[in-house]
């Protein structure tokens, strides 16, 4: 505007001496449009409006921000509302800010903090952000409400140009001739709006309508209600406590930050990896938010307490960076290496180094930082198969000789071993040759792999007049030998201890760091201390009291660890050492001698305890003090018990419904123990050992206590300690699915908690619009559907009386059914009742006010309390 504004001077002589001729004119410079800024602001009353700067146009107004309604879209009273009038913007939304104040009388629903941002790849190496503006707002309860813009689309846009443009019409055969004026692109009417006009060009093909500027002080107002928010499902809520000094004059500090280009760089190559985007929420407890695949992903960050200010922070001793501010301490950050944070839970993939095989089973040693991995993989032929005994069956004898020839032919063979890695980086650490590792016999296959605490029965430790010895760690190995159709399927239980090479036997991987010690450095070796041929393969580990619990086939054996005389192996030649492991000549000498060493100090073996048969199969086992909980393939849970006086195991209650059980845990609530189990259909059961219940059968039988299908087959329990707010004893089970899922079956400690959730989950499958209209509670039931044969079963719950029962029998099953309500054992939906937090606040104030709660608030505290104290 200034060149246009300078008067033209004359061009200089000799320039240009031809009057005639004209420069060739220059194309236009593609030059990138200035981005747009935006004002977002919340009102009291709880209206947000959008503004575009530096004009001040209100493209957008609503008055239901803080209630949480899952669309937002803009008011009819504001959709052609251009500019902003003499009087401020105030002026602007008075209708607006009345119709808020009306809507809005919920206190904790007022809007404290705000903050909208969008996420652009800033460079090739960034992660796949989020192009759409996200909006977050924190209310004054401590709730996130996170909601993304996005646009309705040409057909909203069409129908309501044509609406308008019919509207036009009739106005125009109302009015004298001369008031709209036909082009020849298409019918355009004008129509003026607050002092400035807008125009509605509709082309011949019905395209979407354009908007034009007018000059002067008119400015551009949107014609159709484009602009729209949907609130984003956050899997995670940060429940955070009410902000201080609440009202518009209190000082609020700012706890919604805005992040960008934060990644860490790659220890190995230098380079930094990909930048993450998104916000950084601070408080009590403190979350990120990753813009990544056009939404956002939450990940909690509990481990530093309560964090008060967060910024990015790039430096040459911190690149892409940040620091985080607690009350105590600022610590300077990056990001872990090599983690992936667009996934629901924090992920690294760590490929095994090259050679290493295929890993089909882990162990984690926690005493020594280690990761035990059963592996197989091939290699040249090390032993021929052993000669078979004479006078078999022909057949047999026929098909071994195969399998032996076919592998002398390729002089290759697949071998199964179990090394020793370091975390993270999942490096070998074991010494080379067969010290290093632990090689099982050809054609043996492991099949379980356990690290157990042992004790030595027959050696009580001294010092202070005890009498329960020490317990030590070891690497516990089942394995399974198959020959083969023609002959029985054997196993073998192998102990190995660790131990360092240079002879501490209790050093860790932590021990070595404190020491100023590379992490592995001089390596690991395996000592086998103990084996035991059995009858068939074995499935389960597990220690139990000091000794070693094994499940082979149906029957589940306790072991004791005794002393033996010492039968040492003997040591391969150092020449065939060095030319397997590619080492020196001398350097095999010495790791034989080593080897030999610790074999001559085996002398320990394996003395069977007690033994308990099962129905059929054995699949799962879990332990805790006296108690054992063992799945049967076909024959559901059975509970036993280990009596010292008697050292056998004895049988106190099962279940009589026929569950193909896959994984079985406990659960502990305080003085509570429950049992819990899974089978193959995918559904959780529950059940509680009430020996004087009638039902019971005077304690023979385990009481269900409720049933779920998740829909995916559970093949893992493992316990985590529950950080309840009583600090009593409480254990939850980490549960994993055959498709790589995760989930937390977790104890509800508070009666009156756990009966206002039990309340609320009908009323959520009710209230609730569920996708595709599948009803949870109808899919929660699925396994009533299915045939025993593929893992489903009849009952749910306490099994009600059949048709024709007596009343007295009638009364005892009300009696189960009240009992399962008072001792709180049902299984919850925790899926179902998590989306209350999504629910407008005056949805949530009805579901509260049915249920007998004082608050909306009060419901989310006690889901708050469950997540707090289920996180990991």
């Amino acid at each position: 505007q200034q060149q246009q504004q300078q008067p033209s001077s004359p061009p200089e002589q000799g320039l240009n001496p031809d009057p005639a001729f004209q420069p060739n004119p220059q194309p236009p410079l593609d030059l990138p449009s200035p981005p747009k800024i935006y004002l977002v602001l919340s009102r009291r009353s709880g209206a947000l409006e959008v503004y575009q700067l530096p004009d001040m146009d209100l493209i957008f107004a609503c008055t239901s921000l803080g209630i949480g309604h899952p669309l937002l879209s803009q008011d009819p009273e504001h959709a052609h509302e251009g500019g902003t009038p003499e009087g401020g913007p105030s002026a602007t939304s008075g209708a607006g800010v009345s119709r808020g104040a009306a809507m809005m009388d919920h206190p904790a629903a007022r809007v404290v903090e705000l903050c909208m941002a969008s996420f652009k790849p800033a460079s090739p190496g960034s992660v796949a952000s989020c192009d759409r503006p996200v909006l977050l707002a924190m209310t004054a309860s401590g709730n996130l409400l996170a909601y993304q813009a996005f646009d309705r689309g040409g057909c909203s846009r069409r129908a309501t140009a044509h609406m308008q443009r019919a509207q036009q019409q009739q106005q125009q055969q109302q009015q004298p001739q001369g008031t709209g004026q036909q082009g020849p692109q298409g019918d355009v009417v004008m129509e003026e709006v607050n002092g400035g006009k807008v125009a509605d060009v509709v082309g011949e093909g019905g395209g979407s309508p354009t908007l034009t500027e007018e000059s002067g002080d008119q400015r551009r107002v949107p014609l159709a209600n484009a602009l729209a928010f949907k609130r984003l499902p956050l899997d995670w809520t940060s429940h955070q406590e009410a902000a201080q000094g609440g009202t518009m004059g209190g000082i609020v500090s700012t706890r919604l930050t805005r992040f960008s280009s934060i990644s860490y760089v790659d220890p190995d190559k230098g380079t930094p990896g990909p930048k993450h985007s998104g916000f950084f929420i601070c408080g009590a407890r403190p979350m990120w938010l990753f813009a990544c695949r056009g939404t956002l992903v939450p990940h909690p960050m509990y481990l530093d307490g309560t964090v008060t200010a967060m910024t990015p922070f790039h430096n040459p001793n911190c690149p892409f960076g940040f620091i985080v501010s607690t009350p105590s301490v600022v610590r300077v950050c990056n990001l872990p290496a090599r983690e992936r944070l667009d996934t629901p839970w924090a992920l690294r993939k760590v490929r095994p180094p090259g050679g290493l095989g295929t890993v089909h089973r882990i162990a984690y040693i926690r005493e020594y930082e280690l990761l035990a991995a059963a592996v197989s993989r091939q290699v040249p032929l090390r032993s021929p198969f052993p000669p078979e005994e004479p006078g078999g069956d022909p057949h047999a004898a026929a098909a071994y000789a195969a399998a032996a020839g076919a592998v002398e032919t390729s002089r290759r063979q697949e071998v199964h071993e179990v090394r020793l890695l370091d975390l993270p980086a999942l490096a070998p650490v074991g010494l080379p040759g067969p010290a290093g590792f632990a090689a099982m016999e050809p054609g043996e296959t492991v099949t379980a792999l356990k690290s157990v605490r042992l004790t030595r029965q027959d050696m009580p430790s001294p010092g202070y007049g005890s009498a329960q010895p020490d317990a030590a760690t070891f690497l516990a190995v089942g394995t399974s030998m198959a020959l083969g159709e023609d002959y029985p399927c054997l196993g073998r239980v192998a102990l190995y201890r660790l131990e360092r090479a240079s002879g501490s036997s209790r050093g860790s991987a932590a021990g070595q760091a404190s020491k100023g010690l590379p992490r592995g450095a001089g390596g690991w070796r395996m000592v086998l201390v103990a084996q035991r041929d059995m009858a068939g393969p074995v499935a389960v580990l597990q220690d139990f009291k000091g000794m070693l619990l094994v499940s082979v086939g149906k029957t589940v054996e306790t072991y004791s660890l005794r002393a033996s005389p010492a039968q040492p192996n003997p040591s391969p030649p150092a020449s065939s050492l060095a030319r397997e492991s590619g080492i020196s000549t001398a350097a095999a000498a010495a790791v034989a001698a080593a080897s030999a060493s610790a074999a001559r100090g085996s002398n320990l073996s394996l003395v069977k305890a007690a033994f308990y048969d099962m129905p059929l199969l054995v699949t799962s086992m879990a332990a805790v003090k006296d108690f054992l909980l063992v799945g049967d393939v076909h024959h559901g849970v059975s509970f036993l018990r280990y009596n010292d006086t008697t050292k056998v195991l004895e049988g106190l209650s099962r279940d009589f419904e026929r569950h193909d059980v896959s994984s079985t845990g406990f659960i502990i609530n305080a003085q509570k123990l429950l049992f819990a189990a899974t089978d193959a259909s995918g559904t959780l059961w529950q059940y509680e050992y009430v020996k004087n219940h009638p039902l019971s059968w005077n304690g023979q039988r385990l009481l269900p206590g409720g049933s779920l299908y998740i829909g995916h087959p559970v093949t893992k329990l493992s316990s985590i300690k529950v950080a309840s707010p009583d600090g009593l004893n409480r254990h939850a089970l980490l549960l994993g699915t055959h498709s790589g899922g995760f989930g937390i079956w977790s104890p509800v400690w508070d009666k009156e908690s756990a009966g206002r959730l039990q309340r609320l989950q009908p009323l959520l499958d009710r209230a609730l619009s569920h996708t595709g209209g599948l009803n949870p509670r109808a899919f929660r039931r699925r396994h009533l559907k299915l045939p025993r044969a593929m893992g489903g079963g009849e009952t749910y719950g306490p099994q009600g009386p059949p048709e024709g029962v007596a009343a007295g029998e009638e009364m005892l099953a009300r009696a189960s059914k009240n009992l399962v309500a008072e001792t709180g054992s049902c299984i919850l939906d925790g899926n179902l009742l998590w989306r209350f937090a999504t629910l407008p606040r005056d949805q949530q104030q009805q579901l509260a006010h049915a249920i007998g709660a004082r608050s909306p608030d009060q419901v989310m505290a006690d889901l708050s309390s469950l997540a707090l104290a289920n996180t990991l």
